[in-house]
């Protein structure tokens, strides 16, 4: 497959990976029409609806920046614009779910995921999923299944 070198196109294969891994998690996203306001989606799920702009990063680094303002305004996003800013690290292959409020006042963020123990400001956020109300992906062990493998080891 041909590598994409078009900005523009780079955003809406992040936007389709969000809306992808959104649906995978049981959440409902809901696209606005037309490309004019704050947000890139609506999310619907336990926690009600919640306003999503989606940043991807695609060149791999020792570190990513993520873009937290109106790229047309110049100005930082607030509460009144959006409730969540998902950045997705395309050469990680991962999620930074990012509250607003986490955001406020910045410009920009930069996250060092494949730093090992990494313990940065903004690693609390990775795969944040739960920020959204998703659910997991990891299967949870089956009822029971952890008594039955203690008794065969006793």
């Amino acid at each position: 497959m041909k590598a994409i070198t078009n900005s523009k196109r780079k955003g809406e294969v992040g936007e389709l990976a969000f809306a992808c891994a959104a649906m995978e998690r049981g959440l409902r996203v809901y696209e606005p029409y037309g490309d004019s306001a704050p947000y890139d989606f609506i999310i619907e799920g336990p926690k009600g609806l919640l306003r999503v702009q989606v940043r991807s990063v695609w060149q791999k680094s020792r570190f990513y920046h993520i873009g937290c303002m109106w790229t047309s305004r110049r100005k930082s996003y607030s509460r009144k614009d959006i409730d969540l800013v998902a950045a997705y690290i395309a050469p990680e292959k991962l999620w930074y779910l990012v509250p607003v409020e986490a955001v406020a006042d910045r410009k920009s963020i930069y996250v060092w995921p494949h730093s090992k123990n990494s313990r940065g400001l903004w690693e609390k956020y990775r795969e944040r999923w739960e920020l959204l109300g998703a659910r997991s992906l990891t299967p949870r062990p089956r009822r029971g299944a952890a008594r039955a493998r203690r008794g065969k080891a006793a």
